[in-house]
């Protein structure tokens, strides 16, 4: 089992970019070599905001995963709030 892993969550005023830093450092550390399982376990870590639209993107790999969450952050802080 991987509790660090499995309960890190990114926090309210934390970047997506601190978030996955630490996300890859942790699945190195741990040797996490399942990419499928390492996607899911980030994209269940990122804010619900963010979350909820990269689930339905299905990144293919942790790079386009991480990717598409910085835009999504970007976009977020510049669309005004409905």
């Amino acid at each position: 089992m991987r509790p660090q892993a499995l309960n890190r969550k990114q926090q309210p005023h934390e970047s997506v970019a601190a978030y996955s830093k630490d996300m890859f450092n942790i699945m190195e550390r741990l040797q996490m070599k399942d990419d499928a399982a390492n996607i899911n376990q980030y994209l269940q870590g990122l804010k619900p905001e963010i979350r909820d639209r990269m689930l339905l993107m299905k990144p293919t790999s942790l790079r386009d995963a991480e990717l598409n969450a910085l835009l999504l952050e970007k976009s977020l802080e510049t669309s005004p709030e409905t």
